[in-house]
């Protein structure tokens, strides 16, 4: 049986109704943006990333392309927030899509090479707004409020980073699901990631950044 608060927070994901693909109109006014590769447009772009900090609160909005046309898989789409492009360190916001268009957020974690989902974190921190996908495509709108982050475990707690303070690499990840359990399956290509740091900021010239530049994609190779 899953802890009561945890139960809570994956009804609330579930029912989260569909809502419009978003675009790049409001980057570098009212929004940060990054969109690749470079210069996509919205309907084309493999993925597109959009934040905005409003005091404790951080509002990040994921899209990105739908690779995989198989009906007996989930998906998930995700942006760690690291100090390099190593994925190590890295505190992770993933939407994950499951049957019956059950979308499910996560606050997770990269050890070395080990994604470990922050359950105590999630459920405490993390609020989803609204989640898409059809027309090949996927998005999700999420919340990440720090001002309950004292109410995280200490363990858990230590490993979410607060971005507020200082510059970040963005690493950018999708791939499979079980499509029952949401289990996340190892993505098939390395991710994109920004080639210039990001700053999470509300009154600072850096807060509607557009990021310009990007390390491409690549496929992985994958173990026998």
């Amino acid at each position: 049986m899953l802890p009561r608060g945890l139960a809570a927070f994956l009804l609330i994901c579930s029912l989260t109704a569909a809502q419009d693909f978003f675009n790049t109109d409001s980057c570098g006014q009212s929004l940060g943006c990054w969109s690749f590769p470079t210069n996509c447009k919205p309907k084309t772009c493999h993925g597109i990333v959009r934040w905005k900090l409003e005091d404790d609160k951080l509002f990040i909005d994921l899209q990105a392309k739908d690779l995989d046309n198989s009906a007996d898989v989930g998906r998930y789409i995700s942006v760690g927030i690291s100090e390099d492009a190593i994925m190590d360190n890295d505190t992770v916001i993933e939407c994950v899509f499951k049957e019956d268009n059950q979308v499910n957020a996560f606050i997770s974690y990269n050890d070395h090479h080990d994604n470990v989902q922050l359950f105590d974190a999630s459920t405490n921190l993390l609020s989803i707004d609204s989640a898409a996908r059809h027309d090949e495509r996927m998005m999700c709108r999420v919340v990440l409020d720090y001002s309950k982050l004292n109410k995280v475990q200490e363990g858990e707690r230590e490993t979410v980073k607060d971005v507020r303070d200082g510059e970040w690499v963005l690493i950018f990840a999708q791939g499979a699901a079980d499509l029952k359990t949401g289990e996340k399956y190892m993505h098939a290509y390395y991710p994109w990631s920004t080639q210039e740091l990001v700053h999470f900021c509300q009154d600072c010239d850096q807060s509607v950044t557009v990021v310009e530049k990007t390390f491409p994609q690549r496929a992985r190779r994958m173990r026998k």
